[in-house]
């Protein structure tokens, strides 16, 4: 069974005044892969988030594939905060849903995704970067074969990720347990992706 297809289906009998107020049926939208609770449901007619109608969005063929994204045959959907009550759902203008997936999911790593043409770290384009080579290192950095990127996770505006200016991606790593820095590649050593030394 594919992952994006939904599965383990639940069905709860519903009174709701989104359906005009008839008695219906809810399907809530999970997929087995994800541990936790979904904010979507859905009917034969709409989709929905948190009881509010997704606008545009295919019931037939929409479904979740991990904690943030979701999509159908024409959109893709982020989900930024989803265990937070006043959390929303962003549509991803341009992603493309017939090839969208997460970049690592060997890693278990759900903060990033990709199409055939772009990259997208928590739901933010990642400009210029190779979906073919793209890999996130952590939760601070990641690289294709041509650059390095930094996530300050703190900028909410245009310029989330950076590229690190004369950072080598083929000897960049990532570290954990260090303290003054916390990557390095042949040459230098870089603190939240400011160059060091």
């Amino acid at each position: 069974m594919s992952l994006f297809s939904t599965s383990s289906l639940i069905w709860a009998a519903l009174f709701s005044p989104l359906l005009g107020g008839i008695f219906g049926m809810l399907q809530i939208v999970e997929n087995p892969a994800v541990r936790f609770q979904s904010s979507y449901t859905k009917d034969e007619r709409a989709v929905y988030y948190r009881g509010e109608m997704l606008p545009d969005a295919d019931p037939d063929t929409f479904a979740i594939f991990d904690a943030f994204y979701a999509k159908d045959k024409d959109n893709v959907y982020y989900e930024p905060e989803p265990f937070e009550s006043s959390s929303r759902v962003i549509r991803l203008e341009g992603a493309d849903p017939k090839t969208f997936a997460l970049c690592d999911a060997d890693q278990d790593r759900d903060d990033c995704a990709k199409d055939a043409k772009s990259v997208y770290v928590l739901g933010r384009l990642v400009q210029g970067a190779d979906p073919e080579t793209f890999t996130m290192l952590s939760d601070t950095y990641g690289k294709d074969t041509h650059s390095v990127y930094t996530f300050p996770y703190e900028d909410e505006g245009d310029g989330y990720a950076r590229v690190i200016p004369g950072a080598d991606p083929e000897t960049f790593a990532a570290l954990r347990w260090a303290k003054a820095y916390d990557a390095r590649d042949k040459v230098h050593v870089y603190l939240k992706g400011t160059l060091v030394k």
